[in-house]
């Protein structure tokens, strides 16, 4: 249950929903962060100079990374973490530079608006679907991502691993 407080706020559950998403991204790129060590920060990629970084950065720098790596596991867990956390970046900083709005049907919810020229500029209800469906895409970069880590792991312990 939210903290009582002055301003309206969306129902519960869709608080939930954007706690979990934000929680879910995060968790999504510490378990990519927290593997390079183990293997061997390949492509010059380190938690310590990452950690500071924001999503969409962290994302480009993986992506740079890739061409540097000559392990074929490694190199396909670091690309498809790269091009996840490009993707979820976008999307759920789309959500959280929204702006508290009312809906339609009376419900407080977010509201995301730019302006500019087309078709920079984009304007949407942050609804409940929005949100479920932003939730389950970050489940399913999550299950490809890690599904890659086992091979990559194997591969760095390898005598032959970079």
């Amino acid at each position: 249950m939210a903290q009582p407080t002055r301003v309206p706020l969306p129902a519960d559950d869709y608080l939930t929903r954007i706690g979990q998403l934000v929680y879910m991204v995060g968790h999504l790129e510490w378990g990519v962060l927290g593997d390079l060590s183990a293997l061997g920060n390949p492509g010059g990629l380190s938690v310590d100079d990452l950690a500071g970084q924001s999503t969409g950065a962290i994302a480009q720098r993986l992506t740079a990374a890739v061409a540097k790596i000559s392990d074929p596991d490694i190199q396909q867990f670091i690309a498809t973490a790269g091009q996840a956390l490009s993707d979820l970046a976008s999307r759920r900083n789309g959500v959280m530079h929204s702006r508290p709005a009312t809906a339609p049907d009376g419900q407080q919810t977010l509201y995301r608006w730019t302006a500019g020229p087309k078709p920079a500029a984009e304007a949407y209800i942050v609804d409940r679907t929005l949100l479920d469906q932003l939730i389950a895409d970050i489940d399913s970069w999550s299950s490809k991502v890690t599904s890659l880590r086992h091979a990559a792991r194997a591969a760095a312990s390898s005598p032959l691993g970079q």
